[in-house]
């Protein structure tokens, strides 16, 4: 049970410190978050001034959802204190851009894929940040062999003669 709640709260979930005292924390736990972060924070009661941190989201009084990263830390044994303290934070922004990032990634990923040509792309320091699956076959190589190696030090390049090119002497690496 939430036995103090700061004037915070008020701005963050909507709720008054009055209006959270003696209810449940976990009953403003969205459902599908409820078991995970009961499981955690349970675990914080197992140790005597542990501290732990969680993502989950809230429901607001008014019904929004919000995610919030929550540091609980178990103070039962402090005699001023007696409780679990949790301190959280609304993460909302980051999460929704963590998610639009993760399912545009996953857009770009299945969009190179369709292509049957060979797609390599490289960081400013030449290292092998994404490889298509045709380019891993007209390589011979396996994605997870290519990504994050510099490109020039992996993949050969001839002269008109078939004399392989120093690295050094390569266009890329210029």
């Amino acid at each position: 049970k939430i036995i103090y709640a700061s004037p915070s709260n008020k701005q963050l979930l909507g709720y008054t410190p009055e209006e959270l005292q003696g209810i449940i924390g976990f009953d403003l736990v969205a459902p599908e978050d409820k078991k995970m972060t009961i499981h955690t924070l349970s675990q914080l009661i197992l140790k005597p001034g542990n501290v732990v941190t969680v993502e989950y989201r809230l429901i607001r009084k008014d019904k929004k959802i919000i995610w919030v990263e929550a540091t609980g830390t178990n103070l039962l044994l402090d005699p001023s204190v007696n409780a679990v303290v949790v301190n959280f934070h609304d993460i909302t922004e980051k999460k929704v851009a963590e998610e639009k990032l993760i399912a545009d990634k996953l857009q770009d990923e299945a969009m190179l894929a369709s292509i049957g040509d060979g797609i390599i792309a490289t960081d400013n320091e030449g290292k092998i940040t994404l490889i298509n699956q045709a380019a891993c076959n007209l390589l011979g190589w396996k994605k997870k062999e290519l990504l994050n190696k510099i490109f020039v030090n992996i993949i050969p390049m001839e002269d008109e003669h078939g004399k392989i090119v120093a690295a050094s002497d390569r266009p890329l690496t210029k």
